[in-house]
């Protein structure tokens, strides 16, 4: 059995591998919840239906853990060393350490070196490594995307930011001070300040399409779940009926039965991306436009980092 430790758990991620792993519970013998704000030592939780006092994260604390989900990175990019040296570490996003490699859940490969850290991926770049791995297999191409980014990719002070805003504009009222966007989010459209260049040559490195994925972020308001416009380019064109069946049969992904209808409201708590219909761009033979949505926290999020841990666990 498996001592599971989960590192800011009430964070709005946190909170979403919590209920992935309740669903699993039988995986382990313990469960700790610790946390990196000193406001929420001692707060009651709970876990499986039972009632867990939060912990502060500390060296002591972590000691026994065999599986560790690091939910806030950038709170322990500083003090990892404080992670224990055997067990396995997922860290959730972007700000992990140097060290920590981000992996596919479906293609994680035993470590080359003894400490066992991984990186789950920020949700775009699941999503895009879902949407575009099962096309290698038409032939060579490159792909353009952007992608609009929900206002929870940024965490709850930015989900709260966007319904003041909102409520605010309703009531005809002056909009509260934009501490987490800069600027008002609110029935507009702003560029990302995350993700965006990175993005494309991750996803390039990790599906082994080095040099062929571009990508554009923007920061959406919807509150949950995340798009996807991509312009997919083949050397030569396997025609549109092709591409729709290597989406079809690709494991995580699933075609929208009304694809004109398709948004982010229709993805919400699945574990799979959901994709629209294939459109041919008129007068370019090979280019094709594809339409995706993703739910960021539990689908390519919280479910990915699960399954991530799942994978590594196996190896």
């Amino acid at each position: 059995m498996t001592t599971l430790a989960l590192v800011d758990p009430l964070d709005l991620l946190g909170q979403e591998v919590r209920e992935e792993l309740e669903r699993r519970s039988g995986a382990w013998s313990e469960v700790l919840l610790l946390t990196t704000d000193e406001e929420q030592v001692g707060t009651i939780s709970e876990f499986a239906r039972s009632a867990r006092l939060v912990a502060r994260c500390d060296a002591e604390g972590l000691h026994s853990a065999d599986l560790v989900f690091v939910c806030r990175p950038a709170s322990l990019v500083d003090a990892k060393e404080i992670l224990p040296a055997g067990a396995a570490v997922i860290f959730l996003g972007p700000e992990a350490p140097g060290d920590a490699r981000p992996t596919l859940a479906w293609r994680a490969t035993p470590p080359a070196a003894a400490r066992r850290w991984w990186t789950s991926p920020e949700p775009l770049v699941v999503s895009l490594s879902r949407l575009l791995e099962p096309l290698a297999e038409l032939g060579d191409f490159d792909a353009s995307a952007t992608v609009i980014l929900p206002a929870s990719n940024r965490g709850r002070e930015a989900m709260d930011e966007l319904f003041a805003q909102t409520q605010a504009l309703l009531a005809f009222e002056k909009s509260p001070p934009a501490e987490v966007f800069g600027s008002q989010l609110a029935f507009n459209l702003l560029p990302a300040p995350t993700a965006g260049p990175e993005a494309g040559p991750l996803v390039s490195e990790l599906l082994g399409l080095p040099g062929r994925v571009t990508v554009q972020s923007l920061q959406g308001n919807a509150f949950h779940g995340l798009s996807i416009s991509a312009a997919v380019r083949f050397a030569e064109d396997p025609g549109s009926e092709a591409l729709r069946e290597a989406l079809a049969d690709s494991s995580g992904l699933e075609v929208a039965q009304e694809p004109e209808r398709l948004g982010p409201i229709e993805v919400a708590s699945r574990s799979t991306v959901l994709v629209g219909d294939v459109v041919p761009q008129p007068g370019q033979p090979g280019t094709y436009w594809l339409w995706a949505v993703a739910d960021n926290l539990t689908g390519v999020g919280a479910h990915h980092a699960v399954a991530l841990s799942e994978a590594v666990r196996a190896l």
